[in-house]
């Protein structure tokens, strides 16, 4: 016998009908699922087999997909084996108890007995089988069905580069730094540097700056900061008077969104590690101004 809930009211039980299935019986379909876009005999449909027991009861959930590309039409299947003393009284054959075959997925034809599994599981359709384990020892299966099959947007990104308007950006993996003495690099040009250090602790300083430690012009709390082609690669000078001064200049180029960083030669000072400041370099101040009077006369 097949009862239901009325959906115009609640609280009535109606009678539907009655199917007979013995051992010659085939599988008999007693409802469809009609939810959304999950609906009549395609997607998902409680069906019952035949047996020649009289003591079980075996019906499963005959689940689909839109079209046999998502998925093999009878790889999603539900099987349920319910107990019957005169009426179906549990799932499986001992009441209030959880057993391993009352519940079977079929999991991509694996068959898979799922009954004391103590967690959901959802299956390919989207189905959401709910705690196997606490709802078969109350003698339930608890389903939550979407109302359309559900779909996964899998993205797999690596190194890509994109190209719009005549530009080209480019996802570059990360470089770790590597840290080297000067004397310890044999040929400057091989590499992208950052020179840490003015010509009086540094041999590189001299040789790819133009710099020398007799004529180092800067006062005490100021430090450079300078870029230069090298060869293929950009070379960048990070040098103080005195080591905090390096330091100073050092945390400006490291937290660089913080400060106005831009050119190819700035000026650092501070008196602290909190007090820094970035500004052009004076020389190149009065050049520009000697530029800017010598085109005036013009």
């Amino acid at each position: 016998d097949v009862f239901y809930k009325d959906p115009s009211d609640p609280g009535v039980i109606r009678w539907h009908g009655s199917l007979n299935m013995n051992a010659s019986t085939q599988s008999r379909d007693l409802l469809y699922i009609n939810y959304g876009n999950t609906k009549d005999n395609t997607n998902m449909v409680l069906e019952g087999n035949g047996t020649a027991s009289t003591s079980v009861l075996g019906l499963f959930f005959d689940i689909g997909p839109d079209t046999t590309a998502d998925m093999a039409s009878t790889s999603d299947d539900l099987y349920m084996l319910w107990g019957i003393s005169t009426d179906v009284n549990s799932l499986g054959r001992t009441r209030s108890s959880e057993e391993a075959p009352e519940v079977i997925a079929q999991y991509q034809y694996l068959n898979t007995t799922v009954g004391t599994k103590d967690e959901d599981h959802r299956l390919a359709y989207g189905v959401i089988l709910k705690n196997p384990k606490s709802n078969g020892a109350s003698d339930e299966v608890n389903l939550e069905i979407p109302n359309d099959q559900v779909m996964a947007n899998v993205v797999v990104q690596g190194t890509s580069t994109t190209v719009a308007g005549g530009s080209t950006t480019s996802v570059v993996s990360e470089i770790a730094p590597a840290t080297k003495l000067a004397s310890e690099v044999s040929a400057a040009t091989d590499y992208q540097l950052i020179v840490v250090g003015g010509p009086c602790a540094n041999d590189l300083a001299g040789d790819l700056f133009d710099l020398t430690c007799d004529g180092w012009s800067f006062e005490s709390g100021e430090a450079i900061v300078k870029l230069v082609a090298n060869g293929d690669n950009v070379a960048m000078l990070i040098a103080g008077t005195t080591a905090d001064d390096t330091r100073r200049a050092a945390k400006a180029v490291a937290n660089y969104a913080d400060y106005a960083l831009s050119g190819t030669e700035l000026l650092v000072t501070g008196t602290s590690m909190e007090d820094i400041e970035v500004g052009a370099v004076p020389a190149m101040e009065e050049e520009a101004a000697e530029e800017e009077e010598e085109a005036a006369e013009e």
